[in-house]
């Protein structure tokens, strides 16, 4: 684990912190004649559980998918996407946390490496890497996914981490979450 801090985090230290750098080129997608879209590169995706832990309570940020993706609409799910050119999984983690909850990860204690890489072919990408972040707080700073994509996230949010792992999400992230959880309780 890398970065343990301690931070307290306002609506309005938050809004006024800059955008990070990201060092990316994103994919390029290419319309077929009959519609379908091919994308250049969507082989990798990113997936990453966002705990701040505030008063000895876990809570996870969660998204709901917007009316652009092209599936799972209104389900609410964990932040990810795909990997871009020119950038490393941990930094398309890192990207796509901020595109859709506007948090800055690059300071939270995180995974260093994937803890977890789910490797089953879906159709539409191979290979999931799946990272978390945690950072201790004295409350809960404001999610938005305004860096995102036109309707992309319809909404992104803080849930306390015990009901979100009862709840139904996107692409089984239930999953994702009783796995970190069961992790979490297994380390000394």
């Amino acid at each position: 684990m890398h970065h343990s801090t301690r931070a307290a985090t306002t609506m309005e230290n938050s809004a006024t912190l800059p955008a990070p750098a990201f060092h990316h080129r994103e994919n390029e997608c290419h319309r077929l004649p009959d519609g379908r879209e091919l994308w250049a590169s969507r082989s990798v995706a990113v997936v990453s559980t966002v705990i701040a832990r505030v008063g000895g309570i876990e809570h996870v940020a969660l998204i709901e998918r917007g009316p652009a993706l092209p599936d799972e609409v209104g389900k609410i799910g964990l932040p990810g996407g795909y990997l871009d050119w020119d950038e490393t999984i941990f930094d398309a983690a890192r990207r796509e946390i901020f595109e859709e909850t506007g948090l800055d990860v690059a300071s939270w204690e995180h995974s260093g490496d994937p803890w977890h890489i789910h490797d089953e072919p879906t159709g539409k990408q191979n290979v999931v890497f799946h990272y978390f972040f945690l950072r201790e707080m004295d409350a809960l700073p404001p999610l938005y996914g305004a860096h995102a994509e036109p309707g992309e996230i319809a909404r992104a949010f803080w849930m306390p981490l015990e009901p979100a792992m009862e709840l139904e999400l996107a692409f089984g992230h239930q999953h994702v979450l009783r796995a970190y959880h069961a992790a979490k309780r297994a380390r000394p």
